[in-house]
């Protein structure tokens, strides 16, 4: 079900805001039309890998993605298909282009176009440069879930893109009291504007929607023993102190974290960082 105003107030609580965003359709970038729009016109040429790797630079699609299979498991007896490529080859490709045939684009509020443009870009940003980052880690570790450890970077803050998406000025005045009180808590903050912290709302949601379990835990910060958790984490954190430049205080923690994870000394861990993936 469509919800096509915005809200322009703050809904009560968590469980206003579930409800809320559960009947959203949730919309995609516009690029992830346009190249699953050229893929679907070649359809007999293109393998599930192809559409994966477009769905994985994409949060959202990736979110609309795992409800969908989510709903056909319901009721079944089927495990969770934990990867992005494994929901696209237990759909089939044919299906896979039926069934998203008709994808909603992000599309900016005419009133704050440019601040709209400007709050989804950092989040999005910031989601895609944690993704390279886990995945690489991961690798590095030999870590067979390498590709379930990205997609968890790149979903960590979609609740926070979905309240652009739904609520944009809210999510403004969220940044605009961050801005006007250094040193404010985001989780504060939040509580403040939108009567709910985005992490828990990112866990209810994860939960409601049946997302994959193993997807759920390695994005549970409480999980922070699990290598798989410790490397989405790090990512995240690494993507969120570098959004700004590379001088934030919370960096040195950040390497040394890194060094422990991948069992290398701290200097090449910053060499790692600086030389490795940084996608813009």
């Amino acid at each position: 079900m469509d919800i096509p105003a915005l809200l322009n107030a703050p809904l009560r609580d968590l469980a206003a805001w579930s409800d809320h965003l559960s009947r959203v359709r949730i919309p995609v970038l516009p690029e992830t039309v346009a190249a699953l729009s050229a893929l679907a016109a070649d359809e007999e040429n293109v393998d599930a890998q192809g559409i994966a790797d477009i769905v994985m630079r994409d949060p959202l699609m990736c979110v609309k993605l795992y409800r969908h299979i989510a709903s056909l498991r319901r009721g079944s007896q089927l495990t969770d298909i934990e990867s992005v490529t494994g929901c696209i080859v237990m759909m089939g490709i044919p299906p896979f282009f039926r069934t998203f045939a008709d994808l909603q684009p992000v599309a900016p509020p005419a009133s704050m176009t440019q601040s709209f443009l400007n709050g989804l870009n950092m989040v999005l940003t910031r989601a895609q440069r944690a993704s390279a980052y886990a995945f690489d880690w991961a690798v590095r570790r030999n870590d067979f879930d390498a590709e379930i450890i990205a997609t968890a970077a790149l979903l960590h803050d979609f609740a926070e893109m979905l309240i652009w998406c739904v609520a944009p000025a809210l999510a403004q005045r969220v940044q605009d009291e961050l801005s006007a009180r250094p040193g404010l808590r985001s989780s504060a903050a939040q509580r403040a504007v939108l009567n709910v912290e985005i992490n828990q709302l990112e866990h209810e949601l994860l939960a409601r929607w049946h997302l994959p379990e193993l997807l759920v835990r390695i994005v549970d910060e409480n999980a922070g023993a699990d290598p798989k958790v410790r490397n989405v984490n790090l990512a995240v954190a690494l993507a969120r102190h570098s959004a700004n430049g590379w001088d934030n205080p919370a960096l040195p923690d950040d390497y040394a974290a890194l060094a422990s994870l991948l069992n290398i000394p701290a200097t090449q861990a910053r060499l790692l960082v600086a030389e490795g993936i940084n996608p813009s």
